[in-house]
């Protein structure tokens, strides 16, 4: 099973391509945040947790998974071509991940831009960026040493708690979040199924260029690359067959009737302890 793993992330690594970009920013802040959620919401002691990167520049930001930059990062440089499996391996480990999205804020101007990676397929969604309604509180506390003040917000399901500060005067915050008159330090559901707490805000020295193609990507709507992602984390056997429809690149898996039996009896009971989405609605 693990070398079926391996196999899968190949087939994602390779088929990576690099395109003239429509957008471009430099990073020059960096925001790392520990997210700590709970996947399975019937089990408490299913709370786990995941480092999360926030990049800001100038006009667009990009939130994701420290193993999703990582992964990102080694696309953009191609070192994974020509790497033997010893090297894959311990890379496949540093860019392991349980969230494999990326959001951009602000492409094109005053969206949210969701995408993520299906096999082949660079699927992206848009949303507009005023997604959330704030409600401004007067409580403050300090968090790793900024004066930060509480706010509340309904999103999806949740009712969210967020605590921002004004001495660092970007709009911006984790996941899809932002809105606020400063850059969100902490945010918790009423759950706390889903916390993030910074860790570290950073100013680069040396800022990191973004280019951002809409090529790279098909335009999709959420509901339609919810249901893409549902149907491939169900049967990611059914989904390579059609991604090898009527492409002259096709990826072929050996593996027997029982194998492919085990492994979507294992991903049936690994998909009902993550019962939990950050999104209810």
């Amino acid at each position: 099973m693990k070398n079926f793993s391996l196999l899968l992330l190949l087939i994602c690594l390779c088929s990576q391509g690099i395109a003239q970009s429509d957008y471009s920013d430099e990073f020059r802040y960096k925001v790392v945040y520990q997210l700590t959620y709970q996947p399975d919401s019937t089990d408490a002691s299913s709370v786990t947790s995941e480092e999360m990167w926030l990049y800001m520049g100038e006009e667009i930001s990009k939130f994701s998974s420290k193993g999703k930059a990582l992964k990102d990062s080694l696309y953009r440089t191609k070192n994974l071509s020509g790497a033997g499996m010893p090297d894959f391996k311990a890379r496949a480990e540093l860019t392991r991940t349980e969230f494999g999205y990326a959001v951009f804020k602000d492409i094109p101007k005053n969206k949210i831009s969701y995408t993520l990676k299906i096999l082949r397929d660079e699927l992206r969604y848009e949303e507009d960026k005023g997604l959330f309604e704030w409600e401004i509180l007067p409580e403050t506390r300090t968090i790793q040493g900024y004066e930060s003040q509480k706010a509340k917000t309904v999103f999806r399901g949740r009712e969210y708690t967020a605590w921002f500060t004004t001495e660092i005067p970007i709009s911006d915050g984790p996941y899809k979040f932002s809105g606020l008159p400063g850059l969100i330090l902490q945010l918790s559901d009423s759950e706390n199924h889903y916390v993030f707490e910074i860790v570290q805000f950073q100013s680069l020295e040396e800022p990191l260029s973004l280019e951002f193609s809409m090529g790279d990507y098909t335009l999709t709507s959420r509901e339609k690359l919810l249901q893409l992602k549902k149907e491939y984390e169900e049967d990611p056997f059914a989904a390579l067959d059609n991604a090898n429809r009527g492409s002259t690149k096709k990826v072929t898996i050996e593996i027997s009737p029982q194998q492919k039996r085990e492994h979507l009896r294992k991903i049936q009971k690994e998909l009902e302890r993550k019962n939990n989405p950050i999104e209810l609605e």
